[in-house]
């Protein structure tokens, strides 16, 4: 097919020495690689771990898992990933990669930075646990590629680079909530905020990039008060009756920084 494949077998273990990581394709697209860690394959299930070689590994111990722009379609499934995140890294970071890496049924823990960063195109995260990790659970980077989904996962904390971000999240259900102050883009809080479950801590709150919401939305309290970092402006033609509404539920708290508000239509033009 003209792509290199690893394939583990289910049990398989990869132990990674200090500053090492498993680099899935070339630094383009051009040198493809692929990645099938099915510990669900003939032969399973059995767990596929990757870990740190030391006899008493900590988190950061090793770089992670590294999917680069030459990255093919990939797999991780009924897999862990522990003590990577070495330096800038992450157990999981998925950086440019063209095509889909599925992660289902993974545990991604104890990670020195982040515990997946979602660079890259198509990241599909479902029935995994993402906790424990030194940085945020899932960093989205500031890229119009990073695209994808989680969901039906258990996660501690997200954080969003910037706007350009498009993941969608379903299902999941967030743990000591608040403990480390989570961030998403404006287009994702009405549906992070509805449909996920936070097991909140006091104090809790979620931070929310500013500037135009344009679509129809409705945002729910449950994550707590959201802390806008810009003006929120709602203004468009969203919707069957081509005006843009944001409908705060009972219980919403919004919160700007000095010299900012929030900006309902325009001073012409889309309402």
């Amino acid at each position: 097919d003209g792509i290199t494949t690893l394939t583990l077998e289910p049990g398989a273990e990869l132990r990674f020495g200090s500053g090492n990581q498993l680099q899935i394709g070339g630094v383009s697209a051009g040198v493809p690689g692929a990645l099938v860690a099915d510990g669900d394959a003939t032969g399973g299930p059995a767990r596929i771990l990757f870990t740190s070689s030391s006899g008493t590994p900590a988190p950061g111990d090793w770089s992670g898992i590294y999917f680069r722009a030459g990255a093919r379609a990939s797999i991780l499934r009924n897999a862990r990933v522990e003590y990577g995140g070495a330096s800038v890294w992450a157990d999981v970071y998925a950086s440019n990669a063209a095509e889909t890496l599925t992660v289902d049924g993974v545990e991604v823990v104890d990670s020195g930075n982040y515990g997946v960063y979602a660079g890259g195109a198509g990241l599909s995260i479902a029935n995994s646990t993402i906790e424990g990790n030194t940085d945020h659970d899932v960093y989205a980077a500031n890229s119009a590629t990073a695209t994808g989904s989680v969901q039906d996962s258990t996660l501690e904390s997200v954080f969003y680079a910037g706007s350009l971000a498009d993941l969608s999240w379903t299902g999941n259900t967030f743990n000591t909530w608040g403990a480390r102050t989570s961030r998403v883009a404006l287009r994702v809080v009405a549906q992070f905020s509805a449909q996920n479950t936070f097991n909140a801590l006091p104090g809790a709150v979620l931070e929310v990039i500013g500037g135009t919401l344009a679509d129809d939305a409705t945002w729910s309290p449950a994550p707590g008060p959201f802390v806008l970092t810009t003006n929120l402006t709602v203004q468009g033609t969203s919707g069957a009756d081509a005006r843009t509404t944001l409908t705060l539920e009972p219980g919403v708290a919004l919160r700007f920084p000095a010299s900012t508000g929030l900006f309902v239509g325009g001073f012409s033009g889309d309402p």
